[in-house]
């Protein structure tokens, strides 16, 4: 049957002209449909590859932000880490300074000065001066604001101001060391016209000069106070000297005589 149409239109012009359209008319559709699906398969191809174009940039977009706030983090403790490292050094040096001035003021001498009642007759007041440090205290010299004097009213012929450790100073004064004089009498402190004595000491030691140390010696504070008898070593000594007194009048009232 198709090898009588082929000698048919072989035979006939017009029908292998007909049959030659139909034939590329129908080639043509067929090219053209499978363009349509290469196209389409192109074009879904695309949007895939967009779409994880887009899926992977977003997910180095993540990506970065997770880096960045990992390096801000980083960042932060690291601040954190200097801070505290910087915190510590300053503690350490004052540690350091610390124990250095500890050192250093356990080697020095210390001499205070204060007006106390005395520890033998407690209606008395003395000026002390005393080295209560653990080395030898020299070049010992005393400012005084105002300047000193005793309470009584006759300081004058024996001004304490004359004496020779506020004229000339205290050569040495070793740990423990105390010189003592008579500043005046309880009874006279409540009419005493000067309230507070300032007095700067400066001295020497074994680390050259000392730092100066002032005291405010505050009168108003013995004012008005009221001390009872304490007895002491001195008032044994007291009652041995008595007793010895007796002692020996006795003896000699019952000493034979001659008559």
């Amino acid at each position: 049957m198709r090898d009588a149409r082929v000698l048919t239109i072989g035979r006939n012009p017009r029908l292998a002209r007909e049959g030659g359209l139909q034939f590329l008319e129908r080639l043509t559709n067929t090219m053209g449909c499978h363009m349509d699906i290469a196209a389409l398969i192109i074009s879904v191809l695309a949007v895939i590859a967009a779409g994880l174009s887009a899926y992977y940039a977003f997910s180095q977009k993540g990506a970065a932000w997770e880096q960045a706030g990992d390096a801000r983090i980083s960042a932060t403790a690291a601040k954190e880490s200097a801070r505290y490292a910087e915190e510590q050094v300053q503690l350490s040096q004052q540690a350091l300074e610390a124990e250095e001035r500890a050192r250093y003021e356990a080697r020095q001498p210390y001499v205070i000065v204060d007006i106390r009642p005395s520890d033998s007759i407690r209606k008395i007041y003395n000026l002390v001066i005393e080295n209560i440090g653990p080395s030898v205290a020299r070049d010992v010299q005393f400012a005084w604001d105002p300047p000193i004097r005793r309470m009584d009213a006759d300081d004058a012929p024996y001004p304490i101001a004359d004496a020779r450790p506020f004229t000339h100073g205290i050569p040495m004064l070793p740990p423990g060391g105390k010189i003592v004089m008579f500043f005046g009498v309880a009874t006279t402190l409540k009419n005493f016209d000067v309230d507070m004595f300032t007095v700067t000491v400066s001295a020497t030691g074994p680390d050259d000069i000392v730092e100066k140390h002032t005291y405010e010696i505050d009168l108003r504070l013995r004012r008005g106070v009221m001390y009872h008898d304490e007895h002491n070593f001195h008032d044994a000594v007291t009652q041995l000297e008595i007793l010895a007194d007796q002692a020996r009048k006795l003896r000699e009232d019952h000493r034979p005589k001659d008559y």
